[in-house]
């Protein structure tokens, strides 16, 4: 095995990394993790983290090496919101909105200091393709995200124009 990587496959090998903290904390090192950082087998996982190539000292270190698809709600300044999901769980992956709905409601200096939240409505390990698209929709017409009023979805489309 090659910086965790099986020789010649190139794909990542989950690999437990025992690190010096003393050295971590006193000196200024840069660390590149290129695979999972795995709990030890007797300590209970709390909680799922999201393998995101970055390195975290919290009490439990772990990552799932299969995407956990989700469906998310995206708010943006000015209250609207946009409801999507995401297979691939990628935390920057911010949705397919129209770009252009979306900035023909704010100035270009609004532009300039632009802040977004991204909020996980659901989450399944196990769920297909077609689960997912069901729960995004299911969502949609919930929150009317596609209202152009509220929101920035586009379909389905609404059934009760107001």
């Amino acid at each position: 095995m090659v910086d965790g990587y099986a020789a010649g496959r190139g794909s990542p090998t989950p690999t437990a990394v025992a690190l010096d903290l003393d050295t971590v904390l006193t000196r200024p090192v840069r660390v590149l993790i290129t695979t999972c950082l795995l709990p030890p087998p007797d300590i209970p996982r709390v909680a799922r983290k999201r393998c995101g190539g970055g390195l975290s000292l919290s009490r439990v270190s772990a990552c799932d090496t299969d995407p956990v698809p989700s469906v998310y709600k995206i708010t943006y300044p000015n209250g609207k919101i946009y409801i999507g999901s995401d297979l691939t769980d990628a935390l920057t992956y911010f949705g397919s909105v129209d770009s252009a709905l979306v900035e023909q409601d704010f100035t270009l200096e609004q532009r300039r200091d632009f802040t977004i939240r991204k909020q996980v409505l659901w989450e399944s390990s196990d769920a297909t393709r077609s689960e997912v698209v069901r729960v995004e929709v299911e969502f949609i017409r919930r929150l009317r995200s596609n209202d152009p009023r509220l929101g920035y979805n586009r379909w389905p489309r609404r059934s009760d124009p107001e």
